[in-house]
């Protein structure tokens, strides 16, 4: 597999960190390419648990279905994309306190081996990344 991570620390407290990133309707204001995303499992979220995405890749819509694999309430997530989807990835989202303010979000990508392996494309994900993840520092440091 190949790997993409980038780190975030947000000056907010680790539980309001996760509980945004949980609700994956907030995604599409903080991820740029993000059209549309919901829940289509009933609450709460726990592994099993299931979410469909409408996202614009290079000029064109694509809906990826993502399953709940792996669930530590308020602290990590990891989905990986369902059968069908344009992509096979699997994607951990870890939040863990500095202090009672302030938070570290480290966000991993893995992607099948054989997919999106060129390196120019791994840098385009993790360029992608870093903005992404500076707009949700952005937006929950503003309250």
């Amino acid at each position: 597999m190949k790997q993409v991570e980038v780190s975030v620390d947000i000056a907010r407290p680790a539980s309001e960190v996760f509980d945004y990133l949980n609700e994956v309707s907030n995604s599409p204001k903080w991820l740029k390419s993000a059209v549309s995303c919901m829940w289509t499992t009933d609450p709460p979220v726990r592994v099993g648990s299931r979410y469909e995405q409408v996202a614009q890749f290079m000029g064109k819509e694509m809906c990826t279905s993502y399953d709940v694999v792996a669930y530590e309430p308020g602290r990590l997530i990891t989905v990986k994309s369902g059968e069908g989807s344009s992509f096979s990835l699997t994607m951990t989202r870890q939040v863990d306190p500095i202090d009672d303010d302030k938070c570290r979000l480290v966000a991993t990508v893995e992607i099948e081996s054989g997919q999106m392996t060129p390196a120019p494309m791994r840098a385009m994900m993790a360029r992608n990344m870093k903005r992404d993840y500076r707009s949700l520092k952005r937006l929950l440091e503003q309250g």
